[in-house]
């Protein structure tokens, strides 16, 4: 059996990066899906190409009502709704300094990142409940756990949306589960802003145990964890699928790094570097 037989699924942002991959790894396993964007005919051309259990609307995730109507759209073409992805997120201009950031691109990168997912969790609620319950998965970033310079207001937003997964998975049990995946660099439009191929975006990526940037497809596969029954016992939960990248940080004047061996480095053999006594 499909993992996701029987799901009706809403998925914002999903006219391309993660949420075209998820949309279209979803409708694999068996999932009804409402395909949402801004982007209304990018949407639209996605769902046609998807076949018949997959469609389309729009939905600004900064407006409420445009959420309310989202809702309804899906309630009207297949009855219900058991999962939302919350992945629309918005990262103009968050790479440059917190002194240069200007006010109107920081409203927008919490108005988009962190408000809309408020709104979509008031907004999926009730029919998600008289559908006998569900899961909500936020799309997050390892930024919300360890930033990077450039990244202050999105790294914030990324923050706020883990810590408000794990609020709204205490106040929303036992019917309804709230997980976040946590990605790290993924080659898409968003994240590879001087449109590099995958191979050249991913060697600037060498300090990760991984050494390469995810691919959209590969972070469809925990949404769906997460949205499956296999998830049936988890809420609350953060999954970061970064390479590794959080894990640390590599010193190559100690062993283990990937690239310069530390008797290499050293030009020295392991017993000229052992303390004196």
């Amino acid at each position: 059996m499909a993992r996701l037989e029987g799901k009706i699924v809403l998925i914002t942002g999903a006219a391309r990066g993660i949420g075209a991959a998820t949309a279209k790894a979803m409708q694999a396993e068996g999932a009804q899906i409402m395909i949402t964007d801004i982007d209304q005919p990018a949407a639209k051309a996605l769902a046609d190409s998807l076949g018949p259990h997959v469609a389309s609307t729009a939905l600004d995730v900064r407006d409420p009502a445009s959420w309310a109507m989202a809702v309804e759209a899906t309630k009207a073409r297949f009855g219900g709704l058991h999962v939302l992805v919350n992945n629309a997120g918005y990262g103009g201009g968050h790479i440059e300094s917190l002194e240069t950031l200007d006010q109107e691109t920081a409203r927008q990168i919490i108005d988009i990142n962190f408000l809309g997912a408020v709104w979509g969790h008031q907004a999926v609620i009730p029919l998600m409940r008289a559908s006998g319950g569900g899961s909500i998965v936020n799309i997050a970033s390892n930024t919300g756990v360890l930033t990077m310079n450039g990244y202050s207001v999105y790294a914030a937003t990324k923050a706020a949306l883990i810590s408000l997964t794990k609020t709204a998975a205490m106040e929303l049990g036992p019917d309804i589960r709230v997980n976040a995946v946590l990605p790290g660099s993924v080659h898409t439009d968003m994240s590879n802003l001087m449109n590099m191929d995958y191979e050249t975006f991913s060697s600037a990526l060498g300090g990760m145990p991984l050494k390469r940037a995810a691919k959209p497809e590969e972070i469809a596969e925990p949404i769906i964890f997460f949205a499956s029954d296999a998830a049936r016992h988890c809420t609350g939960a953060e999954l970061l699928i970064d390479a590794g990248q959080s894990t640390g940080i590599y010193f190559q004047m100690l062993p283990g790094h990937p690239d310069t061996p530390f008797h290499k480095l050293t030009q020295a053999g392991p017993e000229k570097m052992k303390p004196k006594p």
